[in-house]
């Protein structure tokens, strides 16, 4: 920068600024990286425990932990720091319910 101001003081022209590269980078195996991310949205599918163990875990455990979430979820609605985990806890309340 002073360079170029003492340039200009003494009639010179500053040296022209080099040219940006510009770099293009594209995936040229694009069909294998979109058919390996489709097996994993395949194989990321959640698997549910069968349906008596899941009315089990409500009868004895879930009705009151879904209170208790849904209780802890309003408790830090109430706060500004406390408003995104609680709704967050108040969109997943029904998984607290069931398994």
């Amino acid at each position: 920068m002073r360079a170029e101001i003492r340039m200009r003081m003494a009639g010179q022209q500053a040296p022209a600024a080099p040219a940006p590269v510009i770099v293009n980078i594209t995936n040229t195996s694009s069909s294998v990286s979109t058919a390996t991310a489709n097996v994993a949205a395949v194989s990321n599918v959640r698997q549910h425990p069968p349906t008596i163990i899941r009315l089990l875990y409500f009868l004895f455990i879930g009705w009151w932990a879904g209170f208790v979430w849904v209780g802890v979820a309003l408790l830090l609605c109430i706060s500004v720091i406390g408003l995104p985990i609680g709704l967050l806890m108040l969109s997943r309340a029904l998984d607290s319910f069931i398994l």
